[in-house]
């Protein structure tokens, strides 16, 4: 299954709920939607974490983020609605892409290294249909694990 790469805590606030975007500075061509995994980056920084919550204070949004998410693997599951700049939430910013995301679903950590851009990941919990396939950069992707 597809599958996108994003930082915490971003990703933690998308799976409890609370955001209904991923934001990025690229959208996928041609343009997928469907099943979509989560997966959380490698790294997180205190810095992110600060920041988030300053966001998240600012707005004035009742969320307490938790000291540490997990990383490095796939924690979750959504459909990719659409991909625009025009979505309108606290959370969307004009000057990136707005992934917006409908039945976000958490999965149990399932370790794996995460990819720039969509990628081809597997969740014993996730299934393994594909509404749609094409290769990025070139590549053929395959559905072998």
């Amino acid at each position: 299954m597809l599958a996108i790469s994003i930082r915490q805590p971003w990703l933690w606030l998308i799976l409890e709920g609370h955001r209904p975007i991923h934001t990025d500075d690229w959208r996928p061509e041609p343009a997928y939607r469907g099943d979509i995994l989560l997966h959380a980056s490698k790294s997180q920084t205190k810095k992110e974490f600060q920041a988030a919550q300053e966001f998240i204070n600012f707005y004035g949004l009742d969320i307490q983020l938790p000291e540490s998410c997990p990383v490095g693997g796939i924690v979750g599951r959504a459909n990719l609605v659409k991909v625009c700049r025009d979505y309108e939430s606290v959370w969307a910013d004009p000057m990136l892409w707005s992934w917006v995301l409908s039945n976000v679903q958490k999965l149990p950590l399932v370790e794996c290294k995460g990819q720039k851009g969509l990628f081809i990941a597997h969740h014993p919990m996730a299934g393994t249909k594909l509404h749609a396939i094409y290769p990025p950069f070139g590549e053929a992707w395959s559905l072998d694990p």
